[in-house]
This record gives C-alpha cells, structure tokens and sequence, in this order.
C-alpha cells in the first residue's frame, strides 16, 4: 500500500472536516474563547477584532453573526439589550472548568516530560525544554501527522516515521545528548499513558480546527502546482445580490454578500474570480428601482415620519428607505435617494467590482421554447405555492433567461465544479430552489450559489496562515479553543482514516488524479453547506437536492472514468473480505483467549501442586534435620557413662576417681561421636548430612525451640551423670 503525499493528507483531513461541519464548530469556539477572554458583554464589532488579534484569525462579520446565533440556540450566549452578547452563567463555569483542567492536564504532562528527561540525560539543563519541544516538535508533528496520532496512541498502531520529525528538536541541543533525548522524547510519547494520550488527543482536536480553517500555505501550493494552471470564476449576480451588496433592501444575506465581495480581494493570484452582470439583470433592477421610487410617491419624507415607519410592518427596500431617512437626521425624497442608482448603476456596480457582461445574445433567450415552458412551469408553481407573494412575471422571466444564458456559457463536457467556470450568486431561495430542481433533471453541477457556499469555496484556495497554527495549538490559547477528545472528534477521525485507508490502496491512480477526485469533493461539500433557511419546504428542497447532488457526482465519475468505477468496487470487494478476515480474526481471538485461560488454569494447578510437594519435602527434611541433632546428641549422652566405666576399671581401680576421669570420658565420648560421624560421611551420604545440618537453621521458631531444649537435656544429663558417677565411686571407696 503505498504513501500518500502530504498535501494530499492534508487536503482528506480539510475535506472531511469542511463536510462535517468542523468550520463552523472553529468560529463558534472562538467567539466562546473571546468572550470568556474579555470578561464582559461585546458586539460583533468588538469580537471581530478581538479574534483577529489574539488568534489572527480574519473572520466576516456574516460569519460570526451566524456563529452566534447558533450558539444563542443552543442556550451558551444571549443578547443583551443594546445588542452586546454575553456568556451565559453556565456556559461561564464550563468553560472555566475546561481551561482549569486543560492547565492541570499539562502541568501534569510537563513534570511526566522533564522528569523523563532527567533521568535519562542528568546532566542537561531542562530551561525552556518543554518550550522548544512543543514548538519544535509536538506542533509540527501533530500538523503533519494529524489523525496518525490517533492511530498511535488509541490504535496502538507503531510509527516509526515519527523519528524524523525530532530532528528540528535535537538541533537545540548539543550532540552528545543527542541519542539520549530521542530515547527520552519516545519514551515519554507511551501511548499507555492515559494522561499523555489525552494531552496528544487534545492536541489533535486543536488541529481539526486549524483545519477546518484552511489548507496549509504549503499544501496549498503544492497542490496548486499540481493542478496546472489557474482557476477561473465567471460569477453572474442577480438583482437580489445587487440590492444586499448597494444596501438597498433588508435581507438577512445582506451582510454574507458584502463578506463575499471582500473576500475576493485576498484571493491567490492562481484564482480569477470576476463578479459580472447581465444586460438583462441590469435592465430589471433599473426597472425594480423605478417601480420602488414610484410607489413611494415624489414627495420628502421627514425623520420623524421615516421613525414612525420603520416601526410598521414596512419591509425590503422600503425599510431601508426610511431607515436611512430616520438615520440623516434630514427630509429625503424618494428621488433623490434613488435616480443615482437608476442613472449610474453601471459605474456604482464597477465601484463595487462588478463589469457588465457583454458577450452572447442574451435578450434572444425569451424566445426559446425550453424557456418559455419553464417560465410557464414556475408561474404555475409560485402561484399555487406563494399566492399573493408570488414573483411576477417579470422577475420570473430575467430569473429564467439568465439561468438558461449561464448554463449555455459552461463547456458542455465540463462536469466537475472546477471546469464548470460560469456560475451565478444570488440570495433569493426561491431561485436556488428551482436551480436545483434543473440541475436534477439533468444531472449536473448546479448553477446558482449563496453567498456563503461561494465565500466557502474561496476558503477552500485561501491558505490559512501560520500565524493561525501558531496562536491556536500554543499553549496560551490552547485551552480557550481546544476540548477534550470527544465522541464527535473520534467519529470525524475515524472517517478520515478511512478515506485515507481508500486512497492509499487505489495505487493505480496518480497523484494528480487523487487530488482531483478530492478536490471535487470539496467544491461540492462546499455547495452544499448551508444552513436551513426559515421556509420549512424550501429547506427540505434545498436538501433533496443535495442528495441527488451527491448521485450526479457519482454518475459523472463512472461517465469519466470507467476504470474508477472499477476499482471502486475492487475496493468494496476488497473491504467485505476484510471484514470476512476481520470476523474469522474474531473467532481466533476466542478461540485463542479460551486457549490461554485454560493453559492459565492449568499452570496454576501445577503451581499449586507443586507448592503442595514443596510443603511435604520441607516438612520431611526438618524432621529428618531433627533425628540428625537428635542422633548427634544421644551419640554424645549415651556412649559417656561406659567410657567413664571402662577408665575406672582400667586405669584408677581402687583409686578415688577424679574429676580428670570426667574430662577423658568426655573427650573419649566426643571423638567417638565425631568417628561414627565421619563414617557415616564416608559412605557416601556426605552432601544429604550436609543438607541436613544447614536445614537447622531454616527451621521453624518451634523446631529450633525444640532442639535447643534436646542439645540442653544431652547437657544436663551428662552433668548429672558425671554426677552420680562420683557419688557412687565415693560410696563404693570409702
């Protein structure tokens, strides 16, 4: 199986992140980082900066705005009044929590480190030591090796590769330590150390959101050259996206297209995004601009009139009207707020970086019958659907001939997002829902985009900094943003490793193939992530779509590359075999763990047998230790009153014997003793004595007593013998 390169790795862990949502869940932690930072109440305005200078991170304001309000439902944040947002008491305590326990987990950790170091090489100075090895090597190894450390410390699975990524570490160091700190750095690195792998999971977590944030400008640019050339955007807006981008009317998208619009200036040079109008879309906002000023009469409204307005139920470009009334502080008449934007509109929308397109016929397109029939079809449709609310006819027609005119311009062998090329940008739902209802029919890549699915797909070129890498996975931020491994972040894991799992084993496919197939689903993942709209139909279209989207993709695969397709299922093949091998592998396992618990069974039965014999040997050598001393002894009593006969007779009859006949019957008793005990030695049971006689001094406290009182007896009676020899001799002699 062979080795994916690294910005390809990187380019699985981005995608998979972006399609689980992962950016998101990045902003919202950081608005919870920043306000649990600040200590008080904040506006956006306030958070935005904030988050730029401590995590370096440039966020829209349409971002955050979003961010928040998902945090408001969940209950973590609330408004304030004057619109500020503060953290909830709650949410307060948890995260003081987080970041006491994300300390206490890395001082921990830190003393686990140096200590292992000191014992390793005592004699180097631990100063600023577990500094350089989270800036030389724990950043620089999680970045690179992301989901492997998972891999590592909860698969157990062995990564020799990770010894080079201590080299940049063991430079700070003379060489002589060299050897010695490795061994410290991966014997410290135990994946059986349950607070080391938590502190690395953590870790892990951090950098998921780094890369929910964005390529590395490294991968980016590898990438980038393996693509080949630039990538072009021909972006049509429609008049809704003119009204939210000039100010025009009220739309909650307002902010997310004027986010998109800045976005494009901080674009790579390898991308060419150009924001451009129809001649027809032109047309139909002058005409709506017209329309609007019309209605609104020629007379100046004052502010006082314009307060009293707004707090109707006046909506859209009549709001806006009155607000920017209310907000001069001065009488505005509807022509004088409005004929700039009928007369100029061309220049105004240059301004804003938007060119009038001029290539192609589009005015002929009403004319076409595949037109006709779906102008036809949506009336029908906005009629029954929205009644009274429904477009007329006119917007229906420009919405129409528009969709017909962008989808004309795509080559028609481009299929993927990247060759597509020609798009449309728009805030109103009503046209994205019928986009995606045409692209079905036909399976192909939609056409119109939000806002925030384009600002995404921007993302996805824009390499993030190193700034960011730095501010968040160190450790100052690092316990504000990062969380503890949690289900979510293994399930997110889990799936990268498979993707990672599939790519390597398609060794058929280049580099550049992968890459693409990658790339592609990231556009894609890209269009399809947005939040739910507030119409409950529409947002059960919306999704529809982007299941059947998923299903185009899959069908111009096989159309492109039948021998993907192939392999493709190679690999589902391959997998249920795996999972075969997985669950005969589960049947040896049992097989083998009954086998073990009976061979564990057994030995201790023969342990137990053994201790058992043991017993019995011991308790019959002390006995026979016992009959020894006792035969010593006895070899000592007995003999000694004959002796002392046979010296009276012999040499002191009729002589009153003396206490000098004690003293050689006692020495003649003795060295007899000692004759019989080297005879016994003699023939040939000279190690079993031996043994015997050193077994007395591994006796119990009781048989020792009762030697003792044995040898003590020998004594006594040998006293007493010496005794009553002497009394009897007296008597016998007068």
């Amino acid at each position: 199986m062979r080795k994916l390169p690294p910005q390809v790795i990187s380019l699985i862990h981005y995608v998979e992140l972006t399609k689980a949502g992962w950016w998101e869940t990045t902003i919202e932690r950081c608005v919870l980082g920043i306000l649990w930072l600040l200590k008080r109440p904040a506006p956006i305005s306030q958070l935005k900066k904030r988050i730029a200078k401590e995590l370096n991170l440039h966020l829209k304001t349409g971002e955050i705005k979003q961010a928040l309000e998902r945090l408001e439902r969940n209950q973590e944040i609330f408004q304030l009044n004057d619109g500020r947002w503060k953290l909830s008491l709650t949410t307060e305590q948890q995260l003081n929590h987080q970041v006491d326990e994300a300390l206490q987990l890395e001082k921990s950790v830190r003393e686990k480190f140096e200590q292992t170091m000191k014992s390793i090489c005592p004699d180097l100075e631990l100063e600023n030591c577990w500094t350089l090895f989270t800036d030389k090597f724990l950043i620089p190894l999680i970045t690179d090796a992301g989901v492997g450390i998972y891999e590592f410390f909860v698969i157990r699975r062995k990564k020799d590769e990770w010894v080079s990524h201590s080299d940049q570490f063991l430079e700070e160091f003379p060489e002589a330590h060299r050897d010695q700190i490795s061994k410290a750095i991966f014997r410290f690195l135990d994946p059986d150390d349950a607070e080391v792998a938590r502190f690395m999971l953590s870790y892990l977590d951090a950098y998921f959101l780094v890369t929910a944030s964005g390529l590395s400008s490294k991968a980016a640019r590898r990438l980038s050259e393996l693509r080949k050339g630039s990538v072009e955007f021909i972006i049509f807006v429609d008049t809704n996206f003119i009204y939210s981008i000039l100010g025009l009317h009220s739309n909650p998208l307002n902010q997310t297209a004027n986010d998109l619009m800045e976005l494009v200036k901080s674009v790579p040079d390898e991308l060419d995004v150009k924001f451009v109008v129809s001649p027809v879309t032109l047309k139909e906002t002058q005409h709506s601009i017209r329309h609007y000023r019309n209605q609104l009469g020629s007379l100046a409204y004052p502010p006082n009139v314009a307060e009293a307005a707004v707090k109707t139920e006046v909506s859209g470009i009549y709001a806006t009207f009155f607000e920017r009334v209310k907000a001069s502080g001065r009488d505005i008449s509807p022509q004088e707020y409005f004929v700039p934007y009928e007369t100029d509109l061309v220049r105004i929308l240059k301004e804003k970086g938007i060119t009038l397109f001029t290539q192609g016929r589009i005015e002929e397109y009403e004319r076409y019958p595949e037109v006709i029939s779906d102008i036809g079809t949506q009336m029908t449709y906005e009629m029954n659907k929205y009644g009274q609310r429904a477009k007329s006819e006119m917007q229906i027609t420009n919405d129409i001939v528009l969709w017909h005119f962008v989808r004309d311009q795509r080559d028609s062998q481009a299929q993927l997002p990247l060759e597509a090329k020609y798009w449309i940008v728009t805030v109103d739902y009503r046209f994205l829902i019928f986009d995606r209802y045409k692209s079905n029919k036909v399976f192909m890549t939609p056409i119109c985009m939000l806002p925030s699915q384009f600002i995404q797909i921007l993302r996805f070129f824009v390499p993030r900094s190193a700034q960011l890498e730095k501010m968040i996975l160190s450790t100052v931020r690092f316990p504000l943003i990062a969380r503890e491994f949690d289900p979510r972040a293994e399930e997110i894991t889990l799936r990268i490793l498979k993707q990672l799992t599939r790519f390597e084993g398609i060794s058929d496919l280049s580099v550049e193939t992968v890459q693409g197939v990658i790339t592609d689903q990231a556009l894609r993942s890209r269009l399809g992530s947005e939040p739910s709209i507030s119409e409950a139909e529409e947002a059960e279209v919306i999704e529809s779509a982007l299941a059947q989207q998923l299903r185009d993709y899959e069908e111009v695969v096989r159309k492109k590359d039948k021998q993907i397709q192939e392999l493709v299922k190679s690999i589902k093949t391959r997998d249920q075999e795996i999972e075969d091998l997985r669950s005969e592998l589960r049947r040896v396992k049992e097989d083998l763990t009954r086998y073990e618990e009976e061979q564990q069974q057994l030995k201790e039965s023969l342990y137990r047998q053994e201790q058992e014999r043991k017993k019995v040997q011991e308790a019959g050598a002390k006995r026979r230790a016992i009959r020894v001393y006792v035969f010593q002894s006895l070899l000592i009593i007995l003999p000694y009153p004959l002796v002392l006969a046979v010296i009276w007779h012999s040499m002191l009859s009729r002589v009153q014997l003396t206490w000098l006949a004690h003293l050689i019957a006692a020495v003649v008793t003795i060295g007899i003793a000692t004759l019989v005990i080297r005879l016994l030695i003699s023939l040939g049971k000279r190690d079993e004595y031996i043994a015997r006689t050193r077994l007395f001094s591994q006796l119990t406290r009781k048989l020792r007593l009762t030697a003792m009182i044995t040898f003590v007896v020998s004594v006594l009676w040998l006293i007493m013998t010496a005794v009553i020899s002497e009394v009897v001799i007296r008597w016998v002699l007068p």
